[in-house]
């Protein structure tokens, strides 16, 4: 039977590869709608992991007479993104720390809100 002896280098080098091939690209459509009244953005939490590339997918389906802008907003990561009815927005970036972070319309901040977990 022959005996495997990996190096330091070579184990390391299979670590960064395991945890290279855990990154994952995370595609997610974001609505905002109207409902009763209240408008918000669904999914209003979005779950990810550190070191994911996240590419949000934004819509606004809201028809309102206040010309049909409304906004998305994560602050920690310096996204910010006006969107119009029937103009949909791309927005992608790096989850690179973790925690929980505030999703809003910064045009309506007292409604539409949520979160984005970016899991350790």
């Amino acid at each position: 039977m022959k005996k495997l002896i990996l190096s330091a280098c070579a184990i390391l080098s299979l670590l960064t590869l395991a945890q290279t091939a855990a990154a994952a690209t995370q595609e997610i459509r974001v609505i905002a709608i109207e409902n009763a009244g209240v408008k918000f953005w669904l999914p209003s939490t979005i779950v990810v992991h550190k070191g994911d590339t996240v590419k949000l997918n934004l819509e606004n389906k809201i028809l309102d007479k206040a010309g049909n802008v409304h906004g998305f907003e994560i602050p920690d990561y310096k996204i910010m993104e006006v969107v119009e009815s029937g103009k949909p927005k791309v927005v992608e970036f790096k989850a690179d720390k973790a925690g929980i972070f505030t999703m809003k319309c910064q045009l309506h901040p007292a409604h539409m809100g949520g979160q984005l977990v970016v899991l350790e």
